[in-house]
């Protein structure tokens, strides 16, 4: 049995008693941990421990949130990070009562701008005058990467400093500019957006950012959204995007190089239970043309996915598929697998993943439940890795009329 000092997280749960007299708070607490028998890694027969912890508090205008996260079941495994005690989001903020739609916040927080969000370490500034237009001004330090052990990186290397702008000056109309210069050496990029409600069944929108230092559209897009029937719609998308990481979801990932693209998708909605997609679409690259095809299917709890990608240079075959249901609203099952085979001329090599994983959960009321899981692993990284997993978690919300 592995065991650490446990300072960090009775610092975490003493924020549960200053914010004990809040008017309103909402939290999550996971306690647990995982064992682990693996051929690629000697079993020792430790059980590594787990927690999370999630808290909102607000009393009179100030507002609290702590997300905390450890767990070292990591630093048995080869090839991930060595370090995963993340402090995810520390922030207070404060909305002054004589200063409608004004708000300051302070810590560690998160900011989501068009293709790129960061996590820093700050503060923020915020105004919005009766719904129609918000503005944003941030700034602070980049959060340290998992890599690092550090909980805080002050290095005017990784400054942030950025704004927002949202306008919807009618009520089918949104307008939106975003600005994030990162680090002193970084010339900065430039985000916008235009959605526009044309009918009661179309919406078109366009969206892009710029970068300064090379003067070139890291991403641009256009897209128009209709709806066909009562729940069916219709989305085509056109645009450019530059290098990103694309996951296969089975612990896995490769890097999809700069290109263009053209996809359309429509969703059949039968009912809330009985859904189907079907997505498709031509991904262009400099030297070759692929192509991609994805088929979903719902249907009472049930799901099959199907999704393929195939061009001269990249060939991908995923297959999943699962089950989800809760019962006499006590007794949740949740049950999934996949299969991913792919190859890349770089690696001039057939690569195949696939996993399986098994969850019941009890619950019990008040937010309270008990869960274990059960997960089966097969990848470029790990050979046959089994991991078991126990745990509970309690949810706790009062309102303001508490």
């Amino acid at each position: 049995m592995k065991s650490r000092p446990l300072s960090q997280p009775i610092l975490i749960l003493a924020l549960f008693a200053c914010a004990a007299r809040a008017d309103y708070i909402n939290s999550t607490v996971s306690l647990g941990g995982y064992a682990l028998d693996s051929k690629d890694a000697t079993h020792n027969g430790d059980f590594y421990q787990m927690e999370r912890i999630n808290v909102s508090a607000l009393k009179d205008g100030l507002e609290l949130h702590v997300a905390y996260g450890y767990s070292d079941f990591y630093e048995k495994r080869p090839n991930t990070y060595q370090k995963s005690n993340r402090l995810a989001l520390a922030n207070v903020s404060y909305a002054p009562k004589g200063l409608d739609g004004f708000k300051v916040k302070v810590g560690r927080d998160f900011m989501t701008l068009i293709e790129r969000p960061v996590y820093y370490d700050g503060g923020d500034a915020k105004y919005q005058y009766q719904g129609s237009v918000q503005a944003e001004l941030f700034g602070g330090y980049g959060v340290p990467t998992v890599y690092q052990s550090d909980i805080a990186d002050f290095n005017s290397d990784k400054t942030i400093i950025g704004g927002k702008l949202t306008l919807i000056p009618l009520p089918a109309l949104l307008l939106h500019f975003d600005g994030l210069l990162n680090g002193k050496h970084d010339n900065g990029t430039l985000g916008g957006e235009v959605q526009g409600r044309v009918s009661d069944r179309v919406t078109l929108s366009a969206n892009s950012v710029f970068r300064l230092d090379s003067n070139y559209f890291s991403h641009a897009e256009v897209s128009a959204l209709t709806r066909i029937r009562k729940s069916d719609q219709f989305q085509i998308r056109y645009g450019i995007q530059e290098q990103k990481i694309d996951s296969t979801r089975n612990y896995d990932y490769f890097v999809n190089r700069s290109h263009q693209f053209l996809l359309s998708g429509y969703v059949f909605s039968w009912s809330n239970k009985i859904s189907a997609d079907l997505d498709c679409g031509l991904l262009m690259y400099q030297d070759t043309v692929g192509q991609m095809l994805d088929v979903k299917l719902n249907l009472y709890g049930f799901f099959a996915q199907w999704g393929q990608e195939f061009s001269t240079t990249t060939n991908a075959l995923e297959l999943k598929g699962g089950y989800s249901n809760t019962y006499w609203s006590r007794y949740r099952i949740d049950v999934a697998g996949g299969y991913t085979r792919y190859d890349l001329d770089v690696m001039k090599t057939n690569l195949n993943a696939f996993d399986f994983s098994v969850q019941p959960t009890l619950l019990l009321g008040r937010g309270f439940e008990v869960t274990m899981a059960y997960e089966y692993l097969h990848n470029r990284l790990y050979d046959r890795d089994q991991r078991y997993f126990v745990g509970i978690k309690q949810s706790f919300f009062r309102g303001l009329s508490k």
